[in-house]
């Protein structure tokens, strides 16, 4: 929502504009209430996103980190990246 390290400023400036044309545009949301991340491939959205619920469920519901798990098959190439999450 506006704060990012000053070097990353104009990439920061044009993943904004980006995040309001997808959920503004696209999405149909009002303007100024989203916040987002662009990220360079799915492998780093898919762990961007696993981070965000977990931190959620460990905020909003008071989960312990052992009660969290996340399903996949095995075929994920993400697995060996499972138990440092």
């Amino acid at each position: 929502m506006g704060h990012s390290e000053p070097f990353f400023q104009g990439t920061q400036e044009i993943e904004k504009e980006l995040i309001e044309i997808c959920a503004v545009d696209i999405l149909k949301g009002k303007v100024g209430e989203q916040d987002g991340y662009v990220a360079s491939g799915g492998t780093e959205a898919n762990i961007q996103a696993i981070w965000i619920y977990r931190n959620l469920f460990m905020k909003d519901y008071s989960a312990e980190r052992s009660s969290i798990c996340i399903v996949c098959s095995e075929d994920c190439h993400l697995e060996f990246l499972m138990p440092h999450i």
